[in-house]
């Protein structure tokens, strides 16, 4: 795949933010894609920063139309696809009814993901408040598994042990489910594309659904867990849900085991830091972690 990469700034005239732009895009990129950078024509901007000059209409306007020259140039030299990547956005629906390829508008895309993370983020608001309201805010708790076993050299309480075995069973009989059923190669086909999964019969409809039930019963066997060795309140859930996030990270989108594995390794480094520094500092050593990974490997450390 070849993409024409459309950036706001002449690009001869700042070879510095050039070079890591590639050297960015080169981490990143799949090993079968291309991505040419472009840039405006010498002597758009009288200066170096395009800001001073778009801040008015009638020029950001005229500027724009090199964007529209440049994305029919992109279909001529037969390029897969146009991509925007500033947040402005100039001309992106004008240019994309006079283009045959995919035209991809950084602003839209951003605006589209916040408004996706944002709606899910306001329903868990609003059913930990509904929660609130129905069984108050105090803390319940209850004893359950809680005398200890020894492991080697080792003590455990037995709620955690089987906590544990059954997180990983549940963990492995999902990536089998994923990986070995047909249900799971559609789900795969869905993540990769979902116009494809739908050009080759998937029902596409019927699956969304059916994940999201499945993703809800393993939150709901989770709290239950949960539930054996901590007490519960209606924002319990907050931490854990910046946890996955961290976790999702740190394993690489898209891959199972490598989630797995981030949050074992993850749970460890949490373990290690408090051990050694204080337990206040549980949420700070995840952060620290999470901003690691995406100074040294945006893509996660099991990503393909």
């Amino acid at each position: 795949m070849r993409i024409w990469h459309q950036s706001l700034t002449v690009l001869e005239e700042l070879p510095a933010y050039a070079e890591r732009m590639r050297s960015h895009i080169g981490q990143i990129k799949r090993p079968d894609t291309q991505v040419d950078l472009h840039g405006m024509h010498r002597q758009t901007y009288p200066a170096d920063y395009p800001g001073d000059d778009i801040a008015y209409s009638f020029l950001f306007q005229m500027h724009s139309l090199q964007w529209a020259q440049n994305a029919l140039q992109a279909v001529k030299e037969r390029y897969d696809a146009f991509a925007i990547c500033t947040l402005v956005d100039p001309l992106h629906r004008e240019i994309r009814s006079i283009i045959d390829i995919p035209l991809v508008a950084a602003g839209e895309v951003c605006f589209h993901v916040a408004s996706m993370m944002g709606s899910r983020f306001g329903l868990m608001f609003f059913v930990q408040n509904m929660a609130l309201l129905i069984w108050g805010g105090d803390l319940r708790g209850y004893e359950y598994l809680a005398e200890p076993v020894q492991v080697a050299d080792m003590r455990f309480t037995a709620n955690k042990l089987v906590l544990f075995g059954i997180a990983l069973a549940l963990s492995l009989a999902l990536i089998a489910l994923l990986k070995l059923t047909l249900l799971g190669k559609a789900v795969r086909a869905l993540m990769q594309s979902p116009i494809g999964a739908q050009l080759v019969g998937i029902n596409t409809k019927r699956l969304h659904p059916l994940m999201f039930g499945i993703g809800l019963g393993l939150s709901g066997v989770a709290g239950a867990l949960l539930s054996m060795t901590y007490e519960i309140s209606p924002s319990m859930g907050e931490p854990y849900t910046v946890t996955a996030l961290i976790v999702i990270t740190l394993g690489g989108f898209g891959s199972i085991a490598g989630s797995l594995v981030g949050g074992l390794l993850l749970g460890v480094v949490e373990a290690l830091g408090m051990y050694f520094t204080s337990t206040s500092l549980k949420m700070l050593l995840s952060y620290a972690v999470f901003i690691g990974v995406l100074i040294w490997r945006p893509n996660g450390l099991f990503s393909r």
